[in-house]
């Protein structure tokens, strides 16, 4: 690979894109600064930022150009996972948030590990059924073995965090069962500079009303559940034209399961949570992607074309979108650039109006990096129907807090949703699957709306405030999440109500958490979070949620590790929402629970 000059920007390429079924896929104009000095750079290249995995070397992702606020040193390899840019990306474009006070010494880590353990806790609820009135209280116990498993070679990366829980209960034996959770992710270089396999997997338990009653702490839930599996393969040639042009050509296949969870249930309302889960059924996409974006001949001008099919089946229907874009960033003075997009979707299934939904769209804005510590891009465009804003900020603080505001819009599907967020997760350091935006644990299937198979807008407005220093990691979050049905099926999943068409919900969570290191050995966290439903098509399901809680960790030794930690969550639902909860489960309805565990890493 050819030395390159610091001026110049290359954008890697996704499998996938951003989200919304592929309509706003990853575009060359790059979601970082261009610096203008002229300095010729040695090859290897600078690594995207977006990395966690160790980089391996000759692969064929270019990189962007070095922006202080989002990018990774001069000179380290490239890597062989692919990263989405755009000209106004998702907030997967920005890396985790680092203190480089708190980073370690850099060590080799192996090649290839394997970590499994065990965890077993001991808890008690007083409202194991989660009802308004009556409530009964029960103990827990919770088995958790763990697999955890990272591999990291020149071509292959390779993770894996899989764990599965069986909570007994003392007096509601109905409740007795399985859980599973758990991401793996694998990103191959089959020939060198030439063939790249990507491919994710996810499972995960979701509930299919998340603004209904749900649980203080993690167990089999009383309610509609649904056990949701994510896998995604995504095989990719790219190809260097010159100095001209990176070409590539690619291909993805993803699914979507729905099934019920591994509880014996005899509740009431869970044969109709059965009965939902059944109807759900299972969503399969086809995606191939031909992409053109301009190489090192190009500078001040950048500019990348797509071309991208998407064909998405579930039981409800088949929604096909075709779109073309084209992206460009002119840098005008070495903080600023303009940015533009233009680009035409074809859109059509599951009722959706077409004409309304699709046909030309463009999008304009500026990106401004005052600082090193700052970077932000501001857009505004006619796309879906309607003036959209864009926006992507991140400014440091300091060397400890970092600030982060976020705004996109997509168009998509439960399904292709998930898959847009298993393809955006990161590994941290810690082995935990992670929000790079937030810094948080992350489940991929999580959504605060409806579970449904309909074709939807979203628009995400995301607030995000993290420190790590010394002692204290916090974090400060807020979303707000509005959901326009598009199609005419039925939002629900048991099809017993139907949402009116073009009807919209409105979501805002809060989460706040601090973790505190008391000594050498024991940990204090804290944390809150607070869900309110704004706007609703049913005024039943404007419900609150509000959750809280404490804790103690002590390490005993290296591998072994005690906890103790209260909890508590109050929900409140107006009347009865869905055929999948009981009369009882309305109304407000308060849970408490004390948990005491050991987890031994072997």
């Amino acid at each position: 690979m050819r030395p390159r000059r610091n001026r110049q920007c290359f954008w890697p390429i996704s499998g996938h894109g951003s989200p919304g079924l592929g309509v706003t896929i990853a575009a060359a104009m790059s979601a970082l600064a261009l610096p203008l000095a002229a300095a010729e750079l040695p090859a290897p290249v600078v690594a995207p930022p977006a990395v966690t995995a160790p980089a391996a070397e000759g692969a064929a992702s270019l990189p962007p150009a070095a922006s202080a606020s989002v990018s990774a040193p001069v000179g380290l390899p490239t890597d062989i996972t692919p990263h989405p840019w755009s000209a106004f990306p998702t907030t997967s474009a920005l890396p985790p948030t680092t203190n480089p006070h708190l980073v370690p010494a850099a060590e080799q880590p192996p090649a290839f590990a394997i970590h499994p353990s065990i965890a077993t806790s001991n808890s008690w609820t007083d409202n194991a059924l989660l009802t308004a009135t009556n409530a009964k209280s029960d103990f827990i116990t919770t088995l958790t073995p763990n697999l955890s498993v990272s591999g990291k070679s020149r071509r292959v990366n390779a993770d894996l965090n899989y764990n599965v829980f069986y909570d007994r209960y003392a007096t509601q034996s109905s409740l007795t069962g399985f859980r599973q959770s758990g991401i793996g992710t694998l990103n191959a270089e089959l020939a060198e500079q030439l063939l790249y396999l990507d491919t994710r997997a996810s499972i995960s338990e979701q509930s299919l009303q998340p603004t209904g009653p749900t649980t203080a702490g993690a167990r089999t839930s009383p309610t509609g559940t649904t056990q949701v599996i994510t896998t995604t393969v995504a095989p990719r040639l790219q190809h260097q034209f010159g100095s001209v042009a990176l070409g590539e050509l690619s291909a993805a296949h993803d699914e979507t399961v729905n099934q019920s969870p591994g509880t014996s249930s005899g509740l009431s309302g869970a044969s109709g949570a059965k009965a939902a889960v059944s109807n759900l059924g299972n969503d399969s996409t086809n995606r191939g992607k031909l992409e053109l974006r301009g190489g090192e001949s190009f500078s001040q001008l950048l500019w990348d074309y797509s071309s991208n099919v998407s064909r998405d089946t579930m039981s409800s229907g088949a929604l096909n979108q075709d779109t073309h874009q084209l992206d460009m960033e002119y840098r005008l003075t070495r903080p600023f650039a303009l940015l533009a997009v233009v680009g035409d979707d074809h859109t059509h299934g599951l009722g959706i109006d077409s004409e309304k939904y699709g046909g030309p769209y463009y999008s304009g804005g500026g990106h401004w990096t005052p600082t090193p510590d700052a970077d932000i891009r501001l857009g505004m465009g006619q796309r879906y129907a309607e003036t959209n804003l864009y926006a992507l900020a991140s400014y440091k603080l300091g060397a400890e807090t970092t600030f982060r505001f976020s705004r996109n819009i997509s168009v998509g599907t439960d399904a292709t949703n998930a898959v847009d967020n298993l393809n955006a997760i990161q590994r941290d350091s810690q082995g935990n699957f992670i929000n790079p935006f937030s810094g948080l644990t992350t489940d991929p299937a999580a959504q605060p709306f409806a579970r449904s198979n309909s074709a939807y807008r979203l628009e995400n407005t995301t607030v995000s405030l993290q420190r790590q220093a010394l002692r204290d990691t916090l974090g400060l979050n807020g979303t707000l999440s509005k959901q326009d049905i598009l199609s005419s099926t039925s939002s629900l999943p048991t099809g017993a109500t139907t949402v009116p068409l073009s009807s919209s919900t409105s979501v805002v969570t809060v989460g706040f958490s601090w973790s505190h290191l008391l000594t050498g050995a024991l940990t204090s966290n804290v944390n809150a979070s607070l869900s309110d439903v704004t706007e609703a098509a049913l005024p039943s399901a404007k419900t609150q949620h509000y959750s809280a809680g404490i804790g103690l960790s002590y390490k005993i030794n290296p591998t072994l590790t005690g906890e103790a930690n209260y909890k508590f969550a109050n929900t409140y639902e107006p009347t009865q929402s869905s055929a999948t909860l009981p009369a009882a489960q309305t109304g407000n309805i308060l849970e408490n629970t004390l948990l005491v565990g050991l987890r031994n890493v072997f």
